[in-house]
């Protein structure tokens, strides 16, 4: 391909109809069209409508750059930059348009979003990559946390390796078919219940979470920034409260979105010890989201996370008996979290890398 190439930022529409949208439907069409290449459907692709509201997080700025070649868009790079905590990060989705992969659209986008975030004093880039499970194939490489493997021949590995980005974490994307069966989720919950003994108990809530629990909500949502595997990437601790809480459900509410939460209580303490959501969409009812799941440190080793979790899934199939499938992701280290999903039916859909880079 020949003709210059040239990366602006996109303005958001205030709606969507209109001439003003064209650009911005074309970069959501393109990762729409980017998500059928590699998975054969559009499940996890937003709809307009959620990326412009996904672009409302008060704790977050997203800011979208495109990239053209005569005229035509061909990249879309969303930027997002942490308002109240991690002041030294930008996280990066990088989309090229498949005839144009190759071709210096990528890096045009990745030497604009490197410029940007240096002018933002911000010197740690993140960005993933993904990949099919049946891609995982030839000559692999591990990430630093030496779990996990990407295929070295693959255009994304090779992309960001040749950009001067480190592989830090692998995560593994699975999806499991819905119902699950009913009888493996009393079993189950079951033998979960007998290890959890008489000191917890389930609490369970359809967003908005209960008051009575709103502060504890908070303090585990903290915890998924500190106590989740994140090997090496450069996160550090994002501070929740029970506003960060009701504007993170007021954000969901927005993308017509509804959270299906399942908390353990410890009776002795009548805190939460644990939580896990699902994550139901309002433009369609076959695709359920496994949103955050965490047991606190001093109260693992309780098949606590399984008693959670099968409790959420026998709620969904009473909500949402429609749905079809659900989609998870874990750090490949995460052994005990792969081990209750395995248990209750999922299967590697695919695989996702963690990259960063320390910009100079």
């Amino acid at each position: 391909m020949t003709g210059k190439i040239t990366v602006e930022e996109l303005s958001l529409p205030e709606e969507l109809s209109g001439d003003g949208a064209a650009d911005f439907l074309a970069a959501v069409e393109l990762i729409r069209q980017e998500h059928l290449r590699l998975w054969g459907n559009d499940h996890l692709a937003y709809t307009p409508e959620e990326m412009l509201n996904y672009a409302q997080d008060p704790y977050e700025r997203h800011l979208h750059l495109v990239a053209r070649r005569d005229g035509a868009l061909l990249g879309h790079c969303e930027i997002i930059i942490p308002v109240e905590d991690n002041q030294h990060l930008v996280w990066v989705a990088l989309t090229v348009h498949p005839d144009a992969q190759g071709t210096g659209i990528g890096r045009a986008l990745a030497t604009a979003t490197e410029d940007f975030a240096r002018a933002q004093g911000r010197l740690t880039v993140t960005f993933e990559t993904s990949h099919p499970a049946d891609s995982l194939a030839g000559e692999l490489l591990e990430p630093k946390s030496g779990i996990g493997q990407l295929p070295l021949v693959s255009r994304p590995v090779r992309f960001a390796r040749a950009a001067g980005y480190e592989l830090e974490q692998v995560e593994r994307f699975s999806s499991c078919q819905l119902p699950v069966d009913p009888a493996l989720l009393a079993e189950q919950g079951r033998l979960a219940q007998a290890a959890a003994g008489a000191e917890y108990r389930l609490v369970s809530w359809t967003s908005p979470c209960p008051e009575e629990w709103l502060d504890d909500l908070a303090w585990l949502q903290s915890r998924m920034s500190t106590d989740a595997p994140m090997a090496g990437l450069d996160f550090e601790e994002e501070p929740w409260d029970a506003a960060r809480v009701r504007k993170g459900e007021a954000l969901a509410q927005q993308m017509g979105r509804t959270i299906l939460t399942t908390a353990v209580e410890h009776i002795p303490s009548g805190k939460l010890a644990g939580f896990t959501e699902l994550i139901l969409l309002g433009h369609r009812s076959d695709v359920i989201l496994q949103g955050n799941t965490l047991v606190l440190h001093e109260h693992r080793g309780h098949r606590l996370g399984m008693l959670i979790k099968v409790a959420n899934l026998e709620r969904l199939a009473e909500q949402r008996p429609d749905a079809r499938c659900i989609y998870t992701w874990n750090a490949a280290e995460n052994d005990y979290m792969l081990a209750v999903n395995i248990a209750l039916g999922f299967t590697p859909a695919g695989f996702t890398g963690e990259w960063q880079k320390v910009l100079k």
